[in-house]
């Protein structure tokens, strides 16, 4: 249990953090090394499978860690790299505790972290900076509900409708976002969209 006063600094840094992540990821690309560097990414991304497949925290978070800093060491200048690291280190701990207690499955955070490194590869900068953002603010949103605050019917819409646009691009699985993204069932998700926008979610999607 973290005391208040921890708690709000510590989602400070997670929000630091988002923007300096976001700073590189925006300067990937343009990179001369893009190629090389995504090729590298994916290599991480094929390690978090494996270690998600065996729900291994810690080795899980040690991946994810190599992954968002080669990320910024590849695309930043060394201040940045240096600043991340602090960032980085001072919130480990909490992410730790936090994956073990509202993750209780790592392949649900590990296709996560595909949506992320496609959104990464965009060449539209809001999708870039949404992505990491909503990357990062997912495990605050799930102890949030672990505490007992519920979204309403608007906030889950919301979620979903900016995850969404984020990932246009995506092959997205509608059943992983309903129930990772809003943290409602697929049926109650067509009918929040159907209410708000007058059609499923994958033809709201078609229009993004």
């Amino acid at each position: 249990e973290y005391p208040l006063r921890l708690m709000e600094n510590l989602h400070e840094l997670c929000r630091l953090r988002a923007t300096l992540e976001s700073f590189a990821a925006l300067r990937l690309r343009d990179h001369p090394q893009r190629e090389t560097i995504f090729k590298s990414l994916h290599g991480h991304l094929k390690s978090l499978h494996k270690v998600a497949q065996r729900s291994n925290y810690i080795e899980f978070n040690r991946v994810d860690m190599r992954l968002h800093r080669e990320l910024v060491a590849a695309c930043g200048p060394r201040e940045l790299v240096q600043s991340w690291d602090l960032v980085a280190t001072g919130l480990e701990p909490w992410l730790t505790d936090n994956r073990r207690a509202h993750w209780p499955s790592l392949m649900a955070l590990y296709r996560e972290h595909i949506y992320l490194l496609e959104a990464w590869g965009s060449h539209d900068p809001w999708v870039v900076e949404e992505a990491t953002r909503q990357h990062l603010e997912a495990g605050w949103y799930r102890a949030a509900i672990k505490d007992g605050k519920i979204p309403s019917e608007g906030d889950s819409l919301d979620r979903i409708a900016s995850f969404l646009s984020t990932h246009h691009a995506s092959r997205v699985s509608m059943e992983w976002v309903a129930k990772n993204v809003g943290y409602v069932s697929t049926s109650h998700m067509n009918r929040l969209f159907r209410k708000q926008f007058g059609k499923s979610p994958y033809a709201w999607l078609r229009q993004v």
